[in-house]
């Protein structure tokens, strides 16, 4: 009975411990598409189409991760939201890392403000922490490449170098340790 209890709970731990991290890789497939999405916007708006069917537009070329809040954003659209209530959707879908994104859109859209002057300054804000993440990511790197070294190119380079020389120094004391009692 013991066994089948304990059978259970980690069946239940191993499943919550998956949908965790599957969480998490998603979350963060959204923050890595985020900038992506964000570019795409600004050239079509640049472009001179207006945010309603800038979505419309950029929905094909979409990052795989933010494909549901786009998506999202259109079924609202079609169904006759208002784009500043539709807009709102894409914070839902895909989470807190594009809130300032639609709080950008929807404030525009409310207001009459002018979007590629403020998505300029999201874009710039993105990219200022995407090359933050990267100069961290470098700073990581020799800690990561410390243990391969040390697990397989000292002990490759010890066997090439060292053990060579130990063998040819066993072989020639041998013959003069054989004579010894």
């Amino acid at each position: 009975m013991t066994v089948i209890a304990a059978f259970v709970v980690a069946a239940v731990l191993g499943w919550w411990w998956r949908r965790v991290v599957a969480r998490a890789a998603a979350r963060r497939a959204v923050e890595a598409a985020v900038p992506e999405l964000l570019e795409l916007l600004l050239v079509v708006l640049r472009a001179g189409i207006a945010p309603p069917n800038a979505f419309r537009t950029v929905a094909p070329f979409v990052p795989e991760a933010t494909q549901p809040g786009v998506e999202a954003v259109l079924r609202g659209l079609d169904t006759g939201e208002r784009f500043c209530d539709a807009i709102a959707a894409l914070a839902v879908e895909l989470g807190p890392s594009v809130q300032t994104l639609a709080d950008a859109f929807a404030h525009a859209d409310r207001y009459g403000e002018p979007l590629p002057p403020l998505l300029d300054r999201l874009a710039a804000e993105v990219r200022h922490h995407r090359r933050l993440e990267a100069e961290a990511a470098a700073r990581r790197l020799p800690v990561r490449l410390s243990i391969p070294l040390v697990t397989c190119v000292l002990p490759a380079f010890v066997l090439v170098t060292v053990a060579p020389l130990l063998i040819g120094a066993l072989h020639e004391i041998a013959p003069a340790l054989d004579g010894v009692p």
